[in-house]
């Protein structure tokens, strides 16, 4: 087991150094800062119930607030189940149903994701939390949280490094989001190793801009940066907008460390024609990271042969944590994610389970002392213990010189920008439309996304695609999140079907590949 890690004497030690640092409101929280403000919101989760070892669902926006309560739940005992925002509301309906969440805090902005039937589930263990960043949004009659943004001395909560830390979902390809639930020991000891790879030190200052409901946006962005003591720089959510004017917040700030996702990569190479983003990264940048999708070499490439600084790949999952990254002290090997990290242990394997020869390709298995405590049982609402080896899904091989090299992935899972998407979830939408005898989605590579959610469809007899299609499109709309909505609809006079009467995805791909249209 880990050894034990004292947030109390990490905030002490750091006491009067920069943590958070918000823009959108001017600001600025010391580790000692976060302590107080830790401790207010420990003891208002507390007076509403949230005793240790109880859950907290966090359905807020990326802001200040959000990030103060994962420490406070650490720090307490409390279970923060965070939950996106930008998820279709019958997936956060679906989540919070199945969370074991004795609170749910929403803002004013977050709380319209609500359905009647949630509001009136949930009424009595309801919280409205107003982040000072956020200006819009309806209470809806819920009585209003502000927590104090002061640096008065507080009292801390007991600190615990007992049961469980977090609940993160996660898409899986089965179409119901998995509940994956961490310890703090794992959260730690894996913030810890890749901490270490990387070199990362308390005059690091990371740009956070990744959802922070997601594990990336908690694990990467902030607890990785708490533990040595560096500062974040709170950025808005990346769209259109923010990729235009990218680089004026770590500019003003002094950013020298960030994570990007390779969708962000792209755009930026897209849209950012500036020579202020080259000049300030060549000057001032030290480190960036690119994770949650694979890295195409040729978008490698050309960010750095623009920016002038490295892009470090690394590859970890929800379920095991950081797994291997790239860093400076070992030469890069392209198309690697880099080497594995201490603590973590992989296996190739057949596909009837059997150990491969070192160098050979196969399914990758992994054991690591970042492992999840297990996937959340949604009868029992606890979870279910983690295998010893978990299988990643994902086809690969070690290289000579100890380089882990991700090949291709056994599951049909889709990751649009970084977002998991589930091609089951996409069918079951798409075959709600009548016309449909049948239908198929896969991911097919797409220059800045990565990968774009393609369908392939099957109408019964006598139905014109050019009317059904649009009918699709809006049925989709409506039922998924926006990431999920397939930005291709083709249709197929028939569905390639194996001996079993199984469509074959495989040849789907083939059958959609060719195609030259990116939308619907």
């Amino acid at each position: 087991m880990p050894q034990r890690i004292d947030l109390p004497q990490i905030i002490a030690r750091h006491g009067q150094r920069i943590f958070l640092i918000d823009p959108a409101t001017g600001r600025e929280l010391t580790y000692a800062g976060l302590g107080a403000l830790a401790a207010e919101l420990a003891a208002g989760m507390a007076e509403r119930g949230a005793a240790p070892g109880r859950r907290v669902a966090l359905l807020l926006p990326n802001c200040l607030e959000f990030a103060a309560l994962y420490f406070a739940c650490l720090l307490s005992g409390v279970v923060a189940v965070p939950v996106n925002p930008a998820l279709h509301p019958r997936e956060i309906e679906f989540i919070l149903a199945r969370s074991g969440a004795s609170l749910v805090m929403v803002s004013p902005g977050t709380r319209g994701l609500l359905s009647p039937d949630l509001m009136e589930r949930f009424a009595k263990r309801l919280v409205c939390l107003k982040p000072l960043a956020e200006k819009d949004g309806d209470p809806g009659g819920l009585p209003v949280w502000t927590p104090a943004t002061g640096e008065a001395a507080a009292s801390g909560p007991n600190p615990t490094q007992e049961g469980l830390a977090t609940i993160h979902f996660t898409s899986g390809t089965t179409g119901r989001p998995k509940g994956v639930a961490h310890t703090p020991h794992s959260l730690m000891a894996s913030a810890l190793a890749f901490n270490q790879l990387m070199g990362f030190a308390p005059r690091h200052r990371f740009f956070h801009i990744l959802p922070m409901a997601y594990m990336a946006g908690f694990l990467n962005t902030l607890l990785c940066p708490f533990l040595i003591g560096a500062s974040v720089v709170l950025g808005p959510p990346f769209d259109a907008m923010l990729a235009l004017r990218f680089w004026e917040l770590p500019r003003a700030h002094g950013v020298n460390a960030m994570w990007l996702v390779p969708t962000m990569l792209s755009v930026l190479m897209q849209v950012d024609r500036a020579a202020a983003g080259p000049e300030y990264c060549r000057a001032h940048m030290d480190t960036i990271c690119v994770g949650t999708a694979p890295l195409p070499l040729k978008l490698k490439q050309d960010f750095e042969d623009r920016y002038g600084v490295t892009a470090h790949e690394s590859y970890g999952l929800s379920e095991t944590l950081f797994v291997a990254g790239n860093c400076r002290s070992f030469p890069f090997q392209a198309g690697a994610v880099g080497r594995v990290l201490p603590g973590v242990e992989i296996q190739f394997r057949d596909k009837t389970g059997q150990a491969l020869a070192p160098g050979e390709e196969g399914d990758l298995w992994l054991r690591s002392d970042f492992m999840m405590a297990g996937y959340l049982n949604y009868e029992t609402l606890e979870p279910e213990p983690a295998p010893e080896w978990f299988p990643s899904g994902d086809l690969g091989r070690l290289g000579p010189q100890g380089h882990l090299f991700i090949t291709g992935r056994r599951k049909d899972l889709i990751i649009r920008a970084g977002t998991n998407v589930s091609p089951r979830a996409v069918e079951e939408a798409l075959l709600e439309h009548p016309a449909l005898t049948s239908a198929a989605v896969v991911g097919l590579p797409h220059p800045v996304y990565g990968e774009e959610v393609a369908a392939a469809v099957a109408l019964k007899p006598g139905q014109d695609f050019a009317l059904v299609r649009g009918e699709l499109q809006e049925l989709c709309r409506r039922r998924l999140s926006p990431a999920a909505c397939p930005s291709r609809i083709t249709v197929l006079a028939e569905m390639p079907l194996g001996k079993t009467g199984k469509i074959l995805k495989d040849r789907v791909r083939e059958l959609l590949a060719p195609a030259a249209s990116p939308r619907a």
